[in-house]
């Protein structure tokens, strides 16, 4: 399935549902903008 494929990305990361790991990544995005 996609996300098996998408997790595979990631393997050395522990899985998380996609809705957390996409809002940490924008959480972390929005962290970074700031900084810069």
């Amino acid at each position: 399935s996609a996300s098996a494929e998408a997790g595979a990305e990631a393997a050395d990361e522990p899985y998380e549902p996609d809705l957390e790991r996409r809002e940490k990544f924008f959480a972390r995005l929005n962290r970074w903008g700031k900084k810069t």
